[in-house]
């Protein structure tokens, strides 16, 4: 039980994070840490999806992490990152129909996370249906990262040229609110 705990806890803290503005300078990393922090909330949704009490802490901070970091994070994916891709990589289409799959994704997994943030804000007991939901949420969302992470990732890496990705940080910073420098030394 002792490790299981600690996982949540771990769990916990990720979800807490805050972003400073220097994490923008290399945003394809940024993308990847946010990445574990979904991962994290995925472990999380997992537990009370097989019924585990989670305590208001852990339910708080999935929360805010719904509402804010991963509706961020699709924009980031969806304004940024795609279109530059997008324009970057000529393959006869195979990209666009891995990017459309992954777009369609993004708009699913939106409404799933509306709706799971309707039932955790509710504070009545889970039904059968929305315990399923969350499993499933967690589940797909998983495979999804594992695209990113095996195919999107590495290719905006091998792609996109460092003005490109100043550009990103930039507009990723921005959109939480934050100024950087657009002319930002990436490592």
């Amino acid at each position: 039980m002792k490790k299981h705990d600690e996982a949540n806890r771990i769990a916990l803290d990720l979800l807490r994070k805050k972003q400073h503005k220097d994490c923008f300078a290399s945003p394809l990393e940024f993308l990847l840490d946010e990445h574990m922090r979904q991962r994290a909330l995925f472990g999380l949704l997992d537990n009370l999806s097989v019924g585990a009490h989670l305590g208001a802490a852990y339910l708080e901070a999935v929360i805010c992490f719904l509402k804010s970091d991963f509706a961020l994070h699709v924009l980031d994916e969806e304004e940024d990152l795609f279109p530059l891709l997008r324009r970057r990589v000529n393959d006869d289409g195979q990209l666009e129909h891995l990017l459309g799959k992954l777009s369609s994704e993004h708009l699913r997994d939106r409404e799933r996370a509306r709706l799971i943030l309707i039932g955790l804000n509710d504070g009545a007991p889970f039904s059968i249906e929305f315990l399923e939901m969350l499993r499933d949420f967690s589940g797909s969302e998983r495979r999804h990262l594992i695209v990113e992470n095996a195919i999107i990732i590495p290719l905006a890496r091998a792609c996109l040229s460092e003005t490109d990705l100043v550009m990103i940080g930039v507009r990723m910073a921005a959109r939480r609110g934050m100024e950087i420098e657009g002319n930002l030394c990436l490592n």
